[in-house]
């Protein structure tokens, strides 16, 4: 019979799941500690939503991300950030500004990583203008845009036809110190460095 399994045994093994792909099983082990009297952390519900995301199962991450809150336990921002992720990989824009709005009344302040899943949102979903409202959110909170940012903003605007846009972020892929200064009402987005 050996060792019984502990905590740390359990979510070395859903983050392998998470490593391989395997959402399923990372579910079933996350279920399986749930039941236990070790219950889940912080750890096991980020791995199993991390796993959810590889597996293209933005849904079964966002139940992830409510039933850890009703476990008591409060997402951190890399927990957001792979519901957030999970919804972007299926192109969901509008459920990734969901958790990005829940982390918000949660007090989690989003960083460029949180951002860069909304815009990977935007282009999956070929929505250039949900990119510009992201990039809004992204000012009005003073996060900076990186060097994906503004590639995954080119590659928005370039996909969906609006070259004077993609041209923009064109000239400041390589130029790290450059940020957006204002999004206008008409959605054209001004630029100028530090």
């Amino acid at each position: 019979n050996g060792v019984p399994p502990n905590r740390y045994s359990y979510n070395s093994c859903i983050s392998a799941c998470e490593k391989g792909a395997k959402w399923r099983t990372a579910l079933k082990l996350l279920y399986d500690l749930r039941a236990s009297k070790l219950g889940a952390d912080m750890y096991s519900y980020s791995a199993a939503i991390s796993a959810c995301h590889k597996g293209f199962q933005w849904e079964k991450a966002l139940e992830l991300l409510d039933t850890m809150q009703s476990d008591g336990l409060k997402p951190n921002i890399i927990v957001y950030n792979a519901a957030i992720s999970a919804c972007a990989k299926c192109g969901r824009l509008d459920k990734a500004m969901e958790v990005l709005q829940a982390m918000q009344r949660a007090s989690v302040a989003p960083d460029v990583i949180t951002f860069n899943a909304c815009l990977s949102a935007s282009q999956r979903a070929g929505d250039w203008r949900g990119a510009i409202e992201v990039l809004r959110e992204m000012q009005r909170l003073h996060v900076k845009p990186d060097d994906i940012s503004f590639r995954v903003c080119y590659y928005i605007f370039e996909e969906q036809g609006k070259h004077r846009l993609s041209r923009i972020f064109e000239d400041k892929l390589d130029e790290p110190k450059s940020k957006i200064h204002r999004v206008d009402r008409g959605g054209w987005l001004l630029l100028r460095d530090h």
